[in-house]
């Protein structure tokens, strides 16, 4: 079989961990970098007695299946109120999804009654089902290239079966646009950094637990975090490391990310509450750079297509 003939497609499950038969005309998703881990296993060791080394045969506890990829950011494209292509799998790590039509869609994480999702991956002529599948997300940016989104999953594993994906309906977002000048802007405390990179970690925690009359993937907990690198400007221009510096004090701040300029493909991500923690500076091209860890707090963003 052929490693580069993959397919991915996900659909939300209306009961955990019942297959919600995602199709290939309906629901694929436009990913890259796949990193599937079809059987993941907890085992038990049996080392009875005995009068030489040999060891016995492991217990084989529970299984499950992990999956990873990449999703280049764009917008649902127009009608706006379109759903974004990935929009299902933010849906499958934590998040709201609140449409209002010919306006906006909108995520933003959540901390109960999460949703799940039932993800296949077909592999040339194979086919890998999640059930129950759930996970966390990270955002990284840097300038000239494409903003990627790298999610995570977690699911209930399913055994592989031969099956070539039929009647595939491609996924068509707007195009992708790289961070720059013209496409993307991050204002901090009330002033427009110049960023070179920068990572947005939703941080969630993802627990599969098989249990008597239990067997789920679930968010436990989540650790928003990040990591920022921008030009230094001058302590006039605005203060970061001076006396009263957004950095010296651990100010906290908004911060907000804009990525594109034409209805439709406009991705807006509001930081509510913005520390910038551990800063180093560093030569970057010949220009000082600050690197700053970034501590969010609160319900750490709301991203908004329009």
């Amino acid at each position: 079989m052929k490693f580069m003939l993959q397919t991915v497609a996900a659909k939300i499950e209306t009961t955990y961990g019942t297959d919600s038969v995602p199709t290939p005309a309906a629901n694929l998703v436009a990913v890259e970098n796949v990193d599937l881990n079809p059987l993941e296993m907890n085992t038990d060791d049996y080392t009875p007695v005995s009068n030489n080394f040999n060891k016995g045969a492991r217990i084989i506890g529970s299984r499950y299946a992990t999956v990873s990829f990449d999703v280049l950011l764009a917008g649902g494209g127009t009608p706006l109120g379109t759903r974004p292509n990935h929009g299902v799998l933010n849906r499958m790590c934590a998040m709201s999804e609140v449409v209002v039509a010919s306006t906006s869609v909108t995520y933003a994480p959540i901390s109960d009654d999460e949703e799940s999702g039932t993800l296949y991956f077909w592999w040339h002529k194979v086919r890998q089902r999640l059930l129950g599948a759930r996970g966390t997300r990270v955002l990284r940016a840097s300038a000239g290239r494409g903003i990627r989104l790298g999610y995570s999953f977690t699911g209930l594993q399913q055994p592989m079966t031969d099956e070539t994906p039929t009647g595939l309906v491609l996924p068509n977002p707007p195009r992708p646009l790289a961070m720059s000048q013209a496409n993307t802007t991050l204002t901090l405390d009330g002033y427009q950094v110049r960023v070179s990179d920068l990572t947005i970690d939703l941080g969630n925690e993802v627990k599969y637990r098989d249990h008597t009359n239990r067997r789920t993937v679930e968010v436990m907990d989540r650790t928003p975090t990040g990591k920022i690198t921008f030009e230094l400007p001058t302590v006039a221009e605005k203060d970061f490391l001076g006396a009263t510096g957004f950095v010296t004090l651990g100010t906290v701040a908004p911060a907000v990310l804009t990525h594109g300029a034409t209805a439709g493909n406009i991705v807006t991500i509001n930081l509510g509450g913005v520390q910038c923690v551990k800063p180093k500076p560093r030569n970057q091209d010949g220009l000082i750079v600050l690197e700053c860890d970034l501590h969010l707090s609160g319900n750490p963003f709301t991203e908004v297509y329009t």
